[in-house]
C-alpha cells in the first residue's frame, strides 16, 4: 500500500490555512506558491511562496520553502538560517529550536490527528528576551 505524497506543491497553486493564537483568536492565510528550483542558502530546491494575512494584517510576504516528503523547511531572505517549521511522523509534544534564549524560535508538535494526516504545531518566538504569545499552525 502507498501513501499519498504528503507535499505537493504546484507553481501557481493557492491554499489556505488557518493560524490561531493561544487565546483562541484565529485567522485564515492564503499561500500562494511561486517557482520552484529557487538558489537559496546554497541550495536549488527552494519554492518561493507568498504568504497573505499571516500576522492577521492583509499584507503580502514571501518566504522561500524546501520541502522533502516528512520535513519542511523556510527561510528568509537575509536571516542566514533555514528554519524546519514541520516533521511528519513525530508523536505530540516532540519539538526543536532554533537560537537561543535571547532571540530565537522554538517549535513543538501539539496534536497529531486524523491518523497522521493533520498535525498542528505550536511556535513560539522570543526578541530580545521578550516572549511573544504562541501561534499555532494546522497542516492537513
Amino acid at each position: 500500500m502507498f501513501a499519498e505524497p504528503f507535499w505537493i506543491f504546484k507553481t501557481g497553486h493557492t491554499t489556505k490555512y488557518t493560524r490561531q493564537k493561544s487565546n483562541g483568536e484565529n485567522w485564515l492565510v492564503t499561500m500562494t506558491i511561486g517557482a520552484g528550483s529557487q538558489s537559496q542558502y546554497g541550495r536549488n530546491d527552494f519554492y518561493k511562496v507568498d504568504e497573505k494575512n499571516y500576522d492577521n494584517d492583509s499584507k503580502t510576504t514571501s518566504h522561500y520553502l524546501r520541502v522533502i516528503e516528512t520535513k519542511g523547511w523556510q527561510c528568509n531572505t537575509g536571516t542566514g538560517i533555514a528554519y524546519k517549521f514541520l516533521e511528519v511522523g513525530k508523536p505530540g509534544g516532540y519539538g526543536w529550536s532554533y537560537g537561543d534564549n535571547t532571540n530565537g524560535v522554538k517549535f513543538q508538535i501539539a496534536a497529531v490527528s486524523r491518523f497522521g494526516a493533520m498535525i498542528t504545531v505550536r511556535r513560539y518566538e522570543i526578541q530580545e528576551e521578550v516572549s511573544h504569545p504562541p501561534v499555532f499552525n494546522t497542516f492537513l
